[in-house]
């Protein structure tokens, strides 16, 4: 018996020491020396990096169908300045840059056939923008030089500004649904340090903190209106987390001082971290921990965007620098979904007191947003807002609204919108 154990033990350890060899960052062939601020990936073969030459205008906007083994480039703006890139579908995408060749008007471009054209939208006195985002697909913000933001209702066909509240550059954002989110801003790109919040989709912005002139974020995420994840360079490598929607911060990783993390990205529970000398950090339990995962090669390397697409991470740097990891190690095939389309299942228990289990099914991977509401159409909580991969999936709610206080009993509504569906249930909360 004791020999069996021996054996079982042995073959365990083996499979684990396999598994860590082959989860490795490579190294990817971009096929340019532009610096790389964007990367987003649709699925697992379709994704996009886009930056700039750094030596001066010149955006560029990569393109891969086969998991990054391959790239292709375009520069559908010559001397232009690029930074990041957001995709509502397979197909329907946008760009965040500066046009330098007409006195350095702010521009979007957008592509409605996965990236094989690009149309251009210029808007006057704006400098330039840094970040495209969409919380939803139809409503998007745009962010960047100056305070200056704008936002689209209609998916991507019209902008209108919003104000900020601020004249400074804001060089990061992230909207929890199409109401609730951030703006980090500062005196220049390079040093970033006041967050903002605003909770009625861009119509009015509060200063939340300020951190003062030591600290430069480069990274935000929240998981919700409340618990969110920032970090940056505080004189040495941070990363902090909010429970309270941004008031307070608590520091959960510091390194060396050659450190600076200059973007952020999550996908569930799984963070990653990049910067400065080529550092990765790695967090599973939503920013609580942290640990270095790598520091690729050349230790030169600035690290400027990360994203996680089902279980491949991406990141790009200075000189076209890109890297990938293979998470799923060994490359165990999952199951195929026979569904064709997502399925939103019955929440269970339902009637429930205390706490509820929401599950979806997906058959590819998708960009989920999960939300409750009441019965006046009011938003009650945004469960999940984040990219999906295919198979089962299952949210919790604790009957809690966005602050956090437990809602009236009665009738409620749970929403999943994707790509390919917006469907509701009904779901009742018990004394």
């Amino acid at each position: 018996m004791k020999s069996l154990y021996v054996v079982i033990m042995s073959v365990i350890v083996l499979t684990l020491t396999q598994i860590s060899a082959f989860a490795e960052w490579e190294t990817v062939d971009s096929g340019v020396t532009d610096d790389l601020y964007g990367v987003f990936f649709i699925n697992e073969n379709l994704g996009f990096a886009t930056g700039w030459r750094n030596n001066g205008p010149g955006g560029v906007i990569l393109k891969t169908t086969n998991s990054g083994d391959n790239w292709t480039s375009s520069m559908p703006v010559p001397g232009s300045y690029i930074f990041g890139v957001s995709f509502t579908s397979d197909s329907k995408g946008f760009v965040a840059g500066s046009d330098a060749g007409n006195t350095f008007n702010a521009m979007i471009l957008t592509t409605t056939d996965s990236g094989e054209e690009w149309s251009m939208s210029l808007f006057p006195s704006s400098y330039g923008f840094y970040l495209v985002d969409f919380p939803v697909r139809s409503v998007g913000y745009a962010c960047g030089y100056l305070g200056i933001m704008k936002k689209t209702t209609n998916g991507g066909d019209t902008w209108t500004s919003i104000s900020s509240g601020t004249s400074e550059v804001i060089r990061l954002m992230y909207f929890v649904d199409e109401n609730i989110g951030y703006i980090v801003s500062g005196v220049n790109y390079y040093s970033p340090n006041k967050v903002r919040k605003t909770t009625d989709g861009g119509d009015s912005w509060s200063l939340v903190h300020d951190f003062g002139g030591s600290m430069g974020i480069g990274g935000i995420y929240f998981q919700d209106a409340d618990r969110g994840v920032i970090a940056g360079n505080n004189g040495s490598e941070v990363v902090l987390k909010t429970t309270d929607g941004g008031n307070t911060w608590e520091t959960t990783h510091t390194g060396p001082s050659s450190g600076a993390v200059q973007s952020l990205h999550f996908k569930e529970n799984s963070g990653w971290a990049v910067g400065n000398s080529g550092r990765i950090l790695h967090t599973t339990d939503y920013g609580d921990t942290w640990e270095l995962d790598a520091t690729v090669t050349p230790s030169s390397t600035t690290l400027l965007a990360v994203f996680q697409v089902q279980q491949t991470v991406y990141a790009t740097g200075s000189s076209g620098r890109m890297f990938k990891k293979d998470l799923d190690g060994i490359g165990i095939e999952e199951p195929e979904h026979a569904s064709v389309s997502p399925v939103l299942h019955q929440n269970h228990p339902n009637p429930f007191y205390t706490r509820t289990a929401i599950s979806f099914s997906l058959a590819d991977a998708e960009r989920v947003h999960l939300s409750i509401y009441n019965t006046t159409g009011e938003l009650v909580k945004s469960l999940a807002h984040d990219l999906f991969r295919a198979g089962d999936h299952e949210v919790s709610w604790d009957g809690s609204n966005e602050i956090g206080q437990r809602v009236a009993p009665g009738v409620y509504f749970y929403r999943i919108v994707t790509d390919r569906i917006d469907q509701s249930k009904c779901m009742v909360i018990l004394k």
